[in-house]
């Protein structure tokens, strides 16, 4: 293909351009390698070198199509460079990584055109396994295995109580930690299935039935994993158990789920000599090197705007900002020190403030974490806001629709344990003047904050009170809420 006059033009300057978004784009490419390395099973590195083989498969189909750039990509650049830049100012790197990713798509179809673009959907497809979206799946796919392990724990007759993610057996708990939710194991092997699929088969039915199947065999051998892993900790071995968990059974984990899919792979032979179909050669007149040379200049004119945006046109402001202040109404008073030995982890906050209250012999800790103009607050699980640690634990966690003076409001519930004991926690988002538990709203409205300067500071609130026997807790956190007023102040920084 690389010798065809036709082409030769095109892929020297399609693969300077997308050294040139790279580098445009170096924080998010960065970002990608970083994602990858944390995965055990690194199936990221594999991707643009399979991507890439299996464009060079169809060598013989594109060079009888005629290169000829797609201008209304233009536009959906435009959009995609946006999206980048609101991801960005929210610190969502997923986002950022997406947007890449659809650019990297947009300079492939619009300089080598429609016509190659159909003919190479499958690699591009591939490339969507460079996005560690799957990262939003960890919580379900927790609940799922363990729910999974605990109907086999069951039918083994052994004791067993699930509470969330939380696996108890007589003599021991287990926790369905994100690692042990099946996420890599899944991904590498949609990653494998698609790769064979698209060498394998010719058929887009036996593609999809193949790569389907792959989900399926991945989440059944990881929950396996998980039962045999508590099942042999009860039949009094637990270092044993320890050591299952160990890389190597992992690694040899994933080799038994390519190996039952590739013997499910003979399930879905194509019968009779199915062959892809040959292409006429293009009738249309070669585009001329300056279209193709436009199109990639405007291009990178487009998509350049957004980085520069957010580096000197879009700087955080050093101004005071406005910061979340309470005040809480009697009965509820105020003490000093801390009723409890539990209080949220600051991670990236930029400053903490803590009380405690005392009403009808309850007490309730207020946590409110400040966040700075460009920390990620907004996030989904709650370990990752940072309600666990030094002990504690979270087996479950939910959304509950409360009242905050007079006004419906949904908070994230969690239930956390420890030795020391149980509390009951509400915490919400206080973004731009707007308290919200959605994490997707909650980024919404950070992100039009800053795309507006409006300089409003980002803050998690958090209560929390004992879960004593006998007594409802939810019922002592809706009453501190009545009484609790969010409100705005300058602070300087």
């Amino acid at each position: 293909m690389l010798t065809s006059p036709a082409w030769r033009p095109h892929l020297w300057l399609l693969g300077c351009v997308l050294v040139l978004l790279i580098t445009i784009y170096g924080s998010t490419s960065a970002s990608f390698l970083s994602t990858w390395s944390r995965d055990p099973l690194g199936h990221g590195y594999l991707v643009l070198p399979a991507a890439l083989y299996m464009a060079w498969a169809r060598r013989d189909r594109l060079r009888r199509l005629t290169p000829t750039p797609a201008f209304w990509w233009w536009p959906l650049l435009g959009v995609t460079a946006l999206l980048w830049l609101l991801a960005n100012l929210t610190s969502t790197t997923a986002i950022e990584q997406l947007c890449l990713g659809l650019m990297f798509v947009g300079f492939i179809w619009g300089i080598l055109g429609t016509s190659a673009a159909r003919e190479l959907a499958f690699p591009l497809g591939f490339l969507v396994f460079a996005v560690p979206l799957g990262d939003y799946l960890v919580p379900s796919l927790q609940r799922v295995t363990a729910r999974f392990a605990v109907n086999l724990l069951q039918m083994s007759g052994v004791p067993v109580l699930l509470n969330g993610e939380v696996i108890s057996i007589p003599g021991s708990n287990w926790e369905v930690a994100s690692a042990c939710s099946g996420i890599n194991y899944l991904m590498s092997a949609l990653v494998m299935a698609y790769l064979y699929a698209g060498i394998a088969f010719h058929s887009a039915r036996y593609r999809v039935l193949f790569f389907m199947s792959a989900a399926p065999v991945a989440l059944f051998a990881n929950g396996l994993r998980v039962y045999i892993t508590i099942l042999v900790a009860f039949a009094g071995a637990p270092r044993v158990a320890s050591g299952l968990r160990h890389y190597v059974v992992g690694w040899a984990v994933f080799g038994i789920i390519l190996a039952v899919m590739f013997v499910l792979s003979g399930y879905f032979r194509e019968h009779g000599s199915a062959r892809p179909r040959v292409l006429p050669s293009s009738q249309g007149r070669q585009s001329s090197g300056w279209m193709t040379a436009l199109f990639a200049a405007v291009a990178l004119i487009i998509v350049s705007v957004a980085p520069i945006a957010a580096t000197h046109v879009l700087p955080v402001s050093s101004t005071p900002v406005v910061a979340a202040t309470t005040e809480v109404s009697p009965p509820w008073r105020p003490l000093d020190g801390a009723a409890y030995s539990w209080s949220p982890r600051s991670l990236a906050a930029s400053g903490v403030s803590a009380a405690t209250y005392l009403a009808r012999g309850r007490h309730v800790q207020l946590h409110i974490l400040h966040y700075g103009p460009t920390a990620d607050v907004v996030t989904l699980s709650s370990r990752e806001r940072g309600l666990t640690g030094d002990g504690w634990s979270v087996p479950s966690s939910v959304k509950r629709t409360v009242m905050l003076r007079g006004r419906q409001m949904t908070v994230d519930e969690t239930s956390i344990h420890s030795e020391k004991g149980s509390l009951l926690v509400w915490d919400w988002y206080w973004v731009g003047g707007a308290s919200t538990s959605n994490a997707y709203l909650a980024k919404m409205l950070l992100a039009r904050s800053r795309l507006f300067r409006s300089d409003s500071e980002t803050a998690l609130i958090v209560v929390a009170t004992d879960n004593q026997f006998g007594a409802d807790a939810a019922s002592v956190l809706e009453d501190f809420l009545q009484h609790l007023t969010v409100g705005t102040s300058q602070n300087d920084r």
